[in-house]
């Protein structure tokens, strides 16, 4: 997709020094969460990256880094892993909240009027779409939360906003069982969106971006658990 010498004007580019690093012990793939300092201008944050690979513990701290620092609303799908409703020692309740998608897991606290607002969707199963951003946290503004803005079912905004689906497949997992497998969820679910797979080789550094001539699918629930259930496999709404 190409993009015009407007759309790049608009992008946010910042070059900002790593402060700290550690594991991010809720991502199901290896990842690091990296502070970055990008001045008084931005501030300090934080991104999640699957870099592993390249980089560790040690070898991140001081080193500068470029980002975009204008990228929209974070949105989130995934399935209701656990849900449930407490009170605290003032006898305000609240709820908590774990999404997990085919990559990671988040646990998510709602208080005050995010809990009156979204405590309907304290639903273990449930497939929800979340829209959020990564701000500093309310008693303390040296650490940061995802703090979520808006949530929907699934079922709601896939049919109006989904228009094709990516699998993104470790290589090595795949053998003939694997693909009848994938094969026999993909003609089960039948519809309008199209279907690309991305097959990836993280030792050799080599991705295959491929479009099925073959299949068309839709995003039901049965499409998105079907899925869920090959191994080393992570899907994308597009």
């Amino acid at each position: 997709m190409e993009i015009t010498y407007e759309d790049f004007r608009k992008v946010q580019i910042h070059v900002g020094t790593v402060l700290s690093v550690k594991n991010n012990e809720k991502a199901r793939q290896p990842a690091l969460v990296l502070e970055v300092d990008f001045g008084a201008e931005i501030g300090i944050k934080l991104s999640s990256a699957k870099i592993t690979h390249y980089y560790n513990l040690e070898n991140l701290i001081g080193r500068q880094i470029i980002a975009v620092c204008n990228f929209p609303t974070k949105n989130i799908a995934g399935i209701v892993s656990e849900a449930a409703e407490r009170m605290s020692k003032k006898g305000n309740h609240f709820g908590i909240l774990t999404v997990e998608d085919y990559t990671d897991a988040g646990k998510f606290f709602l208080f005050g009027d995010s809990y009156l607002k979204f405590r309907r969707f304290l639903v273990e199963g449930a497939f929800l779409y979340i829209k959020g951003k990564v701000e500093p946290k309310r008693y303390n503004k040296h650490e940061f939360e995802f703090k979520i803005h808006h949530i929907e079912l699934l079922s709601e905004v896939r049919d109006k906003m989904v228009k094709s689906v990516t699998l993104h497949i470790n290589s090595n997992a795949i053998d003939e069982t694997y693909i009848a497998e994938l094969a026999a969820v993909c003609k089960a679910n039948a519809g309008p969106c199209g279907l690309n797979v991305v097959l990836i080789n993280d030792e050799e550094r080599i991705v295959l971006d491929l479009k099925s001539n073959a299949y068309q699918v839709e995003i039901t629930n049965e499409f998105i658990e079907g899925v869920r259930k090959l191994p080393q496999l992570e899907l994308k709404l597009n």
